[in-house]
Formats: structure tokens, sequence, C-alpha cells
């Protein structure tokens, strides 16, 4: 009878925090989740198409030193880069998402192709979004301290 009641008690306990004001919806986070894990994967496998399909038309993408508006100009700096580059691998290490926006960590390692040269290096990255499209990708490259 003694558990019972505090089943019941856990129950009322439970309830006010399923009302439609305070009830988090997973949908929406997992779907900028599952954007982020694109653009990853399309860094990867060197796919500027589907890194800019994740963009609204006059969305950002911010690096250091650089600034493209618009996916025929992010498309255009994706494709500089991957001209010359392979992305080796991409860890995320932190993610969150809150409301519209995402702040994430992830260690990158990149190859020159013409020379070999393989750079590793930490970015954190911020991220809005206009719906489930990321209206400005913002990175802050740290390509100065050891990569962990």
């Amino acid at each position: 009878m003694h558990r019972r009641h505090f089943l019941w008690q856990l129950t009322l306990i439970s309830l006010p925090l399923l009302s439609t004001k305070t009830f988090i919806k997973v949908e929406p986070y997992q779907q900028l989740v599952q954007r982020i894990e694109t653009a990853k994967r399309a860094w990867l496998e060197g796919d500027g198409q589907t890194f800019v399909d994740l963009f609204t038309p006059d969305g950002e993408f911010v690096v250091p030193g650089s600034r493209q508006q618009g996916k025929d100009a992010i498309l255009a700096a994706f494709q500089a880069f991957t001209a010359t580059h392979t992305v080796k691998s991409i860890a995320i290490r932190n993610l969150v998402v809150q409301g519209n926006g995402a702040m994430l960590e992830w260690s990158w390692e990149e190859q020159e192709k013409q020379t070999g040269e393989v750079t590793r290096m930490e970015d954190a990255i911020a991220i809005d979004f206009r719906g489930s499209f990321i209206q400005r990708w913002r990175e802050y490259i740290d390509a100065t301290s050891p990569a962990s």
C-alpha cells in the first residue's frame, strides 16, 4: 500500500510538468541537431551542395577573415576550400541547442591535397536557425592550441 501511495504522489507531481505551457518539444531540437550532423557529413564528404542546402537563401557563413552571404557565395567558398583540402575527421565535443540557436565545439582535421600536410584545430561554432534552416554559421577557429 505504501508503494502505491508513493507512485500516486509521483504521478501528481509529474502532471504539471506535462502541461502544454511547460512541455519541452523534442522534435525541433532533434531536427536542429540533425542539421548539424548533416553539415558535418557534408564537410567530410566534400559535398558543398548538401552544405548549402542547409542555409536560408540569404544565409551567412563566417570564418576568420571571410564572410559569405547567400547560397552561391557559400557554395563558392566551400568549393574553393575543398579544391585544395580534404576534411579527414570532425569530432563534435560539445553541443548546446537552445531556441533557434546552437553552439558547438568540434575538432577538425584537414589535409592539404598538394603537400599532404595534415592540420588539426579546435573550432567553436555559433549557428542561428530560421525555422530548420541555417541563417548564420559563425566559426571561431583555434589553429594554434594543440588539438585534444
